[in-house]
């Protein structure tokens, strides 16, 4: 599951069985509008486990990863925290015991320079938690080191059970010095909001009084406006902000309804959303409730706008909300008020509001899959990438999804309509607030649902993305090996052992490894320069064959070396190899994934030294006896996918092996022309690297694999060889072996050699 935050902070939690990590770009708002960074750690319904979550820091390109390293049940929340830097890649780890295991746990301030955590003083031998404190963390030389601890029952002097009291960050200003928190006290029915403020040249922490009436749902980027709603009774609340340095003033966002809230704010506090509660008829002559999504904008917030569509039906009224806002309030997300409304269409499928005075809207998805709901977590800065949840009725499962908005050019400037100047508003001493005069609203046209030029929208479900990334990661392994293969066989060719003779040999053949399958074609010629010595070249095509769907092409060139120093049934045999694929990747598309594609290259090098001994048998047969040593490295180049929304960037693919070779080679004649031939052989890694897979994406994070390499490798290979003439032979050869990913690989190859 993600989230943004209205600065465009991705948040993320996501089942992880390994390490994540995870980056973002954003729009670039100006000195005066840095976005406040806001986290929020929440495992997925569907599986608590291994949950990990993620804050980012705009100004300084960081971001912080987190990830369940014990139990879910609190308070043993032993997480992991790595800090990365996009620009220089560093990685800074501690660990420490966060306390929520359902909620917003750590926030990274927005200069990428505090880390804050709620986290319980958790004794692992007595296995209880003595206390709840708010830790922060400052850099020191390469690391973060714990600076101030506060306890917070005794900052908001409220009583400590483990069992029963649970503080989360609601929100967080620019420098982490104001932090919104959340306070339930299970056993008294007690939530609250509390707002406190870090004084980090002290080392205070101190509690900045709040109305009890007073929901507080969100804080500006400096920290100068809060965002909530005052509570009446049990239905009817106010829309409200409290403003000032101290929060010495309280605005009551008035407007038509019966009831409101403000739960959301742009970054400089100047553009509000939230819903406003409304008598409306039903289709049935009956009067209800209804929460229409509205924001408040202009000088004092006097002037507000129900962000409503025209319904499709009477039956297509539902409850909404303005849950997002771009960090300049140009931009709205339109939410149904519960988490998910199946009664209507706009229920299922959130609204983007944007233009002129948001004079603009459209739907991030329309489908007429009835048991399909879509609810949008977060949106980044400049409103371009939303994250959100698609909810599937009928087989009760919740996946994490990305929306990608591509805009039209013209963007409509921020509401700035002049208004009269506001009557002064009333201490926050009042049990009411005092009504600020309502703007009369000139006529405007009814909204546009924008269909001639329409934002571009790209869906991606996230699971599913992550679940490709790990098919690319086997295949890549799998053709990795079968270039193995092909170095070997580039190591092989005809020989002679006259001075002036030579020979030329021609081959096709059939390569598998694993379910990979490659047809070749080659040929080797070689000369004898001496009694004793003879060398040869090896060319050989690999043809695209059975590769995997994901490679479109799969055409190599390779080139091999070879010599050979004889004398009296001893043999000296050294040779290199080379080759190279040129590569069309295209990752699999499992239902909501992008049909992605990139270019890369194959290459190896493959070198041995084999020293044997041949022993002639009295029935013209032959037995060797050889050993030595080969050098194996192959590699996939980095590569990044094009023309999508969500690229992936792939990193590169190298492995390395050194090995011992021993073998045994049989031949045995069964008549004037024909004999059998056999091979057994067995390798022997003594030093080796493996490959590393790893596929990023900037908003769904980092997977990684690295495959464990064989050792021990057998081979067996057995095949026959007939004389045509004795200058012309032909050989059918078929072999098995273990690949040194531990595949099986085998194959079968037909040559033609001739000697003159």
């Amino acid at each position: 599951m993600m989230f943004f935050h209205k600065s465009g902070i991705l948040i993320s939690a996501l089942v992880l069985a390994s390490g994540s990590s995870f980056a973002q770009t954003f729009l670039d708002v100006g000195d005066a509008e840095r976005p406040t960074v806001h986290s929020v750690d929440v495992p997925l319904v569907y599986s608590p486990y291994y949950p990990a979550g993620l804050s980012l820091s705009k100004e300084s390109g960081r971001y912080l990863i987190v990830e369940n390293t014990e139990g879910w049940s609190s308070p043993k929340q032993l997480r992991t925290f790595f800090l990365r830097d996009v620009n220089r890649g560093e990685e800074i780890l501690f660990k420490d015991y966060l306390d929520s295991f359902s909620g917003k746990s750590f926030a990274l301030s927005g200069d990428g320079q505090r880390i804050v955590t709620i986290t319980n003083d958790y004794d692992p031998v007595e296995d209880i938690a003595n206390d709840l404190s708010l830790t922060v963390y400052e850099p020191s030389q390469n690391s973060f080191t714990k600076k101030y601890k506060w306890s917070l029952p005794d900052t908001l002097a409220v009583p400590y059970n483990q069992n029963n009291l649970l503080i989360e960050v609601e929100d967080i200003n620019h420098d982490g010095s104001k932090i919104l928190l959340s306070y339930r006290n299970w056993l008294q029915n007690i939530h609250e909001k509390h707002l406190v403020s870090a004084d980090f040249q002290q080392g205070v922490l101190n509690k900045i009084a709040l109305d009890n009436n007073f929901n507080a749902m969100a804080i500006s980027g400096d920290g100068r406006v809060l965002a909530g709603s005052w509570r009446h009774d049990t239905l009817n609340n106010t829309a409200v902000l409290q403003v000032g340095e101290n929060y010495e003033q309280s605005v009551h966002l008035t407007n038509a309804g019966i009831s409101s809230e403000a739960n959301t704010l742009s970054y400089d506090g100047k553009v509000v959303g939230g819903y406003t509660v409304v008598s409306q008829e039903t289709p049935f002559g009956m009067t209800s409730r209804v929460q229409r999504p509205t924001v408040w904008y202009g000088d004092d917030w006097k002037l507000s706008k129900f962000l409503q569509s025209t319904p499709e039906s009477p039956e297509d009224i539902r409850d909404a909300q303005v849950s997002f806002l771009s960090a300049d309030g140009r931009i709205a997300v339109v939410n149904a008020t519960s988490f998910f409304d199946f009664s209507s269409s706009a229920g299922r499928f959130p609204e983007i509001w944007y233009g002129q005075n948001f004079d603009k809207y459209f739907r991030l998805i329309d489908s007429p899959d009835y048991l399909t709901a879509f609810r949008v977590t977060g949106m980044n800065a400049d409103g371009t990438v939303l994250s959100g949840v698609r909810y599937n009725l009928g087989a009760e499962s919740q996946h994490p999804v990305l929306w990608k908005v591509t805009y039209p050019k013209e963007q409509a400037p921020p509401p700035t309509e002049q208004v009269p100047p506001a009557d002064q508003p009333s201490s926050p001493g009042e049990d009411n607030p005092k009504d600020v005069p309502v703007a009369e609203e000139k006529p405007v046209e009814p909204p546009v649902h924008d269909t001639v030029n329409p934002p571009k929208v790209t869906l991606i479900d996230v699971n599913l993305t992550r679940k490709s990334f790990t098919k690319q990661g086997e295949d890549g392994m799998r053709v990795l090996q079968m270039h193995i293969d092909d170095l070997k066989r580039l190591q092989q060719g005809c020989l002679v052992s006259q001075v002036g003779e030579s020979c030329f040999s021609v081959y096709t053949g059939l390569t598998s490894t694993g379910k990979l399958h490659q047809p070749h074609v080659g040929f080797s010629i070689a000369r004898g320069f001496s009694p004793n010595f003879s060398a040869g070249i090896v060319l050989d095509y690999g043809m695209r064959g059975s590769l995997p769907r994901t490679y479109r092409t799969g055409n190599s060139l390779g080139v091999g070396l070879y010599a050979q120093w004889q004398s009296n049934g001893w043999s000296f045999r050294p040779s290199i190899s080379m080759n190279h694929y040129s590569i069309d990747i295209r990752r699999d598309t499992l239902g909501l994934t992008e049909v992605a594609t990139g270019n890369s290259s194959l290459k190896g090098f493959g070198a041995s030294a084999i020293l044997g001994r041949q022993i002639q048998l009295n029935n013209q047969g032959s037995i060797e006896l050889y050993g030595g040593v080969r050098h194996t490295m192959v590699n996939r180049k980095a590569y990044v996918e094009k023309d999508v929304a969500f690229p992936v960037s792939y990193g590169k693919l190298k492995m390395k092996d050194t090995a011992l070779v021993a073998g045994l080679k049989v031949s045995v004649p069964v008549s004037d022309k024909l004999s059998l031939r056999m091979t057994t052989e067995v390798e022997q890694s003594i030093q080796h690297k493996a490959p590393s897979f790893v596929a990023r994406e900037q908003y769904i994070g980092e997977w990684k694999y690295t495959p464990k390499l064989k050792k021990s490798r057998p081979y067996i290979s057995i095949g026959m060889e007939y004389k045509v003439s004795p200058m012309k032979v032909i050989q059918v050869n078929s072999y098995y072996g273990r690949s040194i990913m531990g595949n099986s690989s085998k194959g079968v190859m037909l040559s033609f050699t001739a000697r003159f």
